[in-house]
């Protein structure tokens, strides 16, 4: 019961009455502020090269972008990693089929699922999206891919 004495001092009551306030600034803060500079010039490079671009289609494990880039994918297929059965990665490639994304992120040296490379975990989509689509250019420590002409 005393010890909870020692400790009144260091309430600061201000903060606990503007909690909301503060919250709000959170809250409206702008997504530079919570990642890093080298991901955030990528994601507003990329908004510039698929301006005209109705999706985006991401084969890394970095789902942030999906939220930064503010575009839905090409594919439902948002988190890849979860295609790797055989049947999936069938459905992934038809999708890429059907929706045509003029270009992939391919590669990001950003969260790993489990250190296993996506080129390494969906062979199959892999090498579709290989026979398909050709090196862009990289852009800080991401890989893009443009479809081939």
């Amino acid at each position: 019961l005393i010890s909870p004495l020692f400790f009144f001092d260091k309430i600061n009551l201000n903060k606990i009455k503007n909690f909301n306030k503060e919250i709000q600034l959170l809250i409206n803060l702008p997504n530079k502020h919570f990642i890093d500079d080298n991901r955030y010039d990528f994601v507003e490079s990329f908004k510039k090269l698929t301006s005209n671009d109705s999706c985006f289609q991401n084969f890394t494990d970095d789902l942030m972008l999906l939220y930064l880039i503010d575009k839905p994918s090409c594919t439902k297929f948002i988190a890849s990693w979860l295609a790797s059965p055989s049947h999936l990665q069938d459905e992934y490639i038809k999708s890429l089929k059907k929706t045509k994304p003029n270009y992939i992120i391919y590669s990001s040296v950003y969260f790993k699922v489990d250190g296993i490379e996506m080129s390494d975990r969906l062979k199959k989509v892999n090498g579709f999206i290989l026979k398909n689509y050709e090196f862009y250019k990289k852009i800080n420590s991401y890989e893009v891919l443009k479809i081939k002409d």
